[in-house]
């Protein structure tokens, strides 16, 4: 890939950098161009993703232009306590290139000082009596959220710009008050302040220097990363291990329970996640503890995080979720970047040591184990070609996700399979809608949404069928063949995104249509299976570091940081 930028424009005003670039990239065909801006100091660096756009000049050049707003104040987690400059430079990703551009600008660390806002006593009574005002007004406050929800006015619901109807009424009403007062009426506000609090009071306790805390909001899952990982450490008798594992979010917990938590970090040493837990990056954490976070997912597919920045849903600059990590793990060199850039993080607290819970999958009596106890529990799925339908859910999230029926008929897919084929329909755990499965196939097409997990289905499968799910870095590990029924594809990539050009990234072929769908999984069933070169591919760029060792690689490293 050669590059030659045409014009590079910064703008510094107020501690806020405003960033423009236009050049052009010579590359083999047309793919994602991105383009990152670096900041850089002694201790720790930052990556922000500019928003680009790009336009094919000819067969081999693409011409982009890239912009970012960066506030300064926001870039680094830490203070930032060196005087050399803080540097800022330039990278160019596409999918199979990374290029660090010579181009180098220095900027003074006064800049990038966060202002402090000195608080009277005044101040905060001021603020406790505008709320109760609040609270009194607030029947006219909704009135005001309904005006704005009928085009009356123009709404505001904060942070929370996707809500609609009843719901956008009272975010509006909560956004007002949040400008008069900076209380919100939100319990999960409420109760992470209440978390805050009790946890500034209990760490004054001495630090427990062997103390580990395991910490999720996910349900607990066997052969999970957080799992794999407890295993080992509870193995260590010189460890004092504890784990709350809890799927209530903070809102739906008693004061008990949120005291509980505080006082379990307040001393130890090290805390294990295994995802995002919203309300302890906003804990003011002692040096002493590090936190870990070793991820659900594997590799990097749908933007997250602060890969997401502007974006509907994502976050803001000031945000301080994520930043806290002092270490997090991932499949392999080429994502450490990726990973560094959605949790905001230093590139050097990004460690390419495996994902835990895809060790499993090179255990070759595991495999053979598990497809024995499959065929036993499910003895109609023996000697027959198992097709997977497992496609990631549409919607915002949890409360409203779905999965369009009326784009998959399952009478028309049968139809065309061979007599042998038998097809296991898996939905995201979002989607709470069953499809229905019609009389006459009955014997040849089973719900496994809310039972058995996808990598053991995997160990069956003679063909996925998915679109945008990371299930496709175990299916890539076990050689799976994989199709992708992308009839949506521009829709969610302009709402979604992922990081890569869909088309060049995913190692199967693409379906648009019901009818492109079923000729193509035809000829996928009626192929002898042979080693995909795409995949081979795929797994190299995305999946080196896992080996089968990632469990005991990750553990070693973890305890001696202990």
């Amino acid at each position: 890939m050669n590059y030659n930028l045409n014009t590079i424009h910064l703008t510094c005003e107020k501690q806020q950098l405003s960033i423009n670039l236009c050049g052009n990239v010579s590359i083999e065909k047309e793919e994602r161009i991105r383009l990152v801006a670096i900041f850089s100091t002694q201790e720790e660096t930052r990556r922000f993703l500019c928003k680009t756009e790009q336009f094919k000049t000819d067969e081999e050049t693409q011409t982009f232009i890239s912009h970012c707003d960066v506030s300064l104040p926001f870039v680094f987690f830490h203070p930032v306590y060196s005087t050399k400059p803080v540097k800022l430079q330039f990278e160019i990703q596409t999918l199979k290139e990374c290029i660090l551009l010579d181009e180098c600008y220095e900027y003074e660390t006064s800049l990038f000082q966060k202002p402090s806002i000195p608080h009277s006593a005044f101040y905060n009574i001021y603020r406790v009596v505008a709320f109760l005002f609040c609270i009194l007004f607030l029947p006219m406050f909704l009135l005001d959220g309904y005006f704005a929800v009928k085009g009356y006015k123009k709404i505001d619901t904060g942070d929370n710009p996707t809500k609609t109807g009843k719901k956008a009424i009272f975010f509006h009403a909560n956004a007002l008050t949040i400008r008069i007062c900076g209380y919100s009426y939100s319990p999960r506000e409420w109760k992470t302040a209440y978390f805050n609090h009790c946890y500034e009071r209990k760490k004054k306790r001495p630090i427990q220097a062997n103390k580990v805390v395991f910490l999720s909001e996910r349900e607990p899952v066997e052969n999970s990363n957080l799992s794999c990982i407890l295993k080992e450490f509870q193995q260590h008798n010189e460890l004092a291990v504890s784990t709350y594992i809890n799927s209530k979010t903070i809102d739906q917990l008693s004061l008990s329970e949120i005291r509980h938590i505080a006082t379990l970090l307040s001393d130890c040493t090290m805390i294990i996640l295994e995802d995002f837990y919203p309300q302890l990056h906003m804990l003011s954490i002692r040096p002493e503890t590090k936190i870990v976070q070793l991820w659900h997912a594997c590799g990097a597919f749908k933007t997250f995080g602060f890969s997401r920045l502007g974006k509907v849903g994502g976050p803001k600059q000031d945000s301080r979720n994520h930043r806290s990590y002092d270490y997090a793990f991932v499949s392999g060199t080429s994502i450490v970047p990726i990973y560094a850039e959605a949790f905001g993080i230093p590139d050097s607290h990004v460690y390419p040591l495996g994902v835990p819970r895809t060790d499993i999958l090179f255990d070759k009596d595991y495999r053979t184990s598990i497809q024995k106890k499959l065929y036993q529990k499910y003895p109609f799925l023996e000697n027959k070609r198992i097709v997977l339908f497992a496609p990631t859910f549409r919607g915002s999230g949890k409360k409203d996700a779905f999965y369009p029926e009326e784009q998959f008929c399952i009478s028309e897919f049968m139809e065309k399979m061979p007599e042998d084929t038998v097809l296991l329909i898996k939905h995201h755990p979002f989607v709470k809608k069953e499809p229905t499965i019609p009389n006459e196939w009955k014997d040849r097409v089973f719900l496994f949404t809310k039972g058995e997990n996808i990598n053991d289905l995997l160990l069956i499968a003679n063909l996925l069928i998915t679109d945008y799910s990371s299930s496709i870095f175990e299916a890539a590990l076990l050689q799976v063949p994989m199709l992708f029924y992308v009839f949506d594809k521009e829709e969610y990539m302009a709402e979604r995104d992922i990081y890569y050009t869909f088309d060049s990234f995913v190692p199967g072929p693409l379906a648009y249509t019901q009818e492109e769908l079923e000729t193509t999984a035809v000829n996928i069933l009626s192929t002898p299976s042979n080693t995909d070169e795409k995949q081979e591919t795929f797994c190299k760029t995305h999946l080196d570091a896992l080996d089968g060792n990632s469990t005991k690689r990750i553990a070693e490293f973890l305890i001696s940081k202990i």
